[in-house]
């Protein structure tokens, strides 16, 4: 298969997610609920100070589906995957890079 000019990164995002939960607690058990850690692997659409956009498909030449917008100060880091250039055998090893996301000035 041919790589195609215009695919987007591929990325697994680290992000730490809201949660709703709709149960009745004691005020105690409701203080110690925590948030939810959250792993997404994708196709790195656009990052900025205030999103950052993956979508989970790529139509060449140019469309995305299914796509995840996180508020990008929710985002622990961003690790870039992509295939390495190492003979055919070898597909399975990966290599990485870690991005950290942009930071927002308004905190």
């Amino acid at each position: 298969m041919a790589k195609h000019p215009h695919k987007p990164p591929l990325v697994e995002v680290f992000w730490t997610d809201a949660c709703d939960i709709r149960d009745s607690f004691t005020l105690e058990d409701a203080a110690k609920q925590e948030l939810m850690e959250r792993h997404n692997v994708g196709y790195l659409i656009v990052t900025n100070e205030k999103k950052t956009i993956i979508a989970h498909g790529f139509d060449p030449p140019e469309e995305v589906e299914h796509v995840l917008i996180i508020p990008t100060g929710w985002i622990q880091k961003i690790r870039y995957v992509r295939k390495p250039r190492v003979k055919k055998e070898n597909v399975d090893a990966q290599v990485e890079e870690t991005k950290e996301p942009p930071t927002s000035s308004g905190s």
